[in-house]
């Protein structure tokens, strides 16, 4: 017999996730292609493709290692980044510092945590490098970005 979500959790610790989480809106649907890099691309080309990106269009990487070193990601809304797929773009930082932090729901770099683990391949929990204290609290959107701190 299978157990039903009640019988795992009570009711009231139950969470709607289709109504409440994810993309506010729905992931965009964005086709429109304005710049694509390849391998070997640099951390500049990559921050202007996005800084000069139209709201709406997409910067695409196509699949390959981009080694960004210490890259300083542009605060740019309304742009895709996007990759050929898991395990065929990645994006790998070759000194200092770690592409993931996880923020709070306002979203703000001055309220993010960097990520000291967890993001390997297999892991199950991800370790913050600071306590975030009252910020992180059941029922508040978290989000995970890639970013330099």
């Amino acid at each position: 017999m299978l157990a039903t979500k009640t019988d795992i959790l009570p009711a009231e610790r139950l969470y709607d996730w289709g109504t409440y989480c994810g993309v506010p809106g729905g992931i965009p649907d964005r086709a429109k292609v304005f710049r694509s890099l390849n391998p070997g691309a640099t951390a500049t080309q990559l921050v202007s493709a996005i800084t000069s990106c139209p709201s709406g269009q997409v910067v695409y990487l196509n699949a390959g290692t981009y080694d960004l070193g210490n890259i300083a990601w542009p605060s740019k809304s309304g742009v895709t980044l996007r990759g050929a797929g898991p395990g065929k773009t990645i994006l790998r930082p070759t000194s200092g510092g770690d592409l993931i932090r996880l923020q709070s729901a306002d979203y703000s770099e001055a309220n993010g945590i960097a990520v000291s683990g967890g993001y390997e391949k297999g892991s199950t929990a991800i370790v913050l490098a600071s306590n975030p204290g009252s910020r992180f609290a059941p029922g508040n959107i978290v989000y995970i970005s890639e970013e330099n701190s």
